[in-house]
């Protein structure tokens, strides 16, 4: 998927399950951050976030991982939690299809949305 609809995706789809609004949103950049993992950094306001998709939940939260992959210059971060019903909170995975479904990176996984703080 390119880069700028994956964006349009986040910003309609995924960033709403987390209170985050549509609207002034600044995307700052993205990376993989491992074998299916990426992170997307973006800005709403003032305020700095990344966006951690992964294909199965679990590394998006981990405090090791974040400090790894995800902080860069920043020192400290807090994990928004979403307010859509989440089974795995505070990961959002509400983008899974029924088997047999093919894989669509960064797209069917889930979602870990980081606060980041200078």
């Amino acid at each position: 998927m390119e880069q700028e609809s994956l964006y349009n995706f986040y910003e309609h789809a995924v960033l709403p399950q987390f209170g985050i609004p549509d609207e002034e949103i600044t995307w700052s950049g993205s990376h993989r951050a491992g074998g299916d993992e990426f992170v997307h950094y973006f800005m709403q306001g003032v305020i700095e976030y990344a966006l951690v998709f992964e294909d199965h939940v679990g590394l998006g939260k981990n405090e090791d991982f974040i400090r790894e992959h995800v902080l860069n210059n920043h020192s400290s971060y807090e994990i928004v939690e979403p307010q859509s019903q989440s089974s795995d909170a505070p990961s959002y995975d509400g983008f899974r299809l029924p088997a047999p479904s093919r894989y669509c990176e960064n797209v069917t996984g889930s979602f870990t949305l980081i606060q980041l703080f200078s």
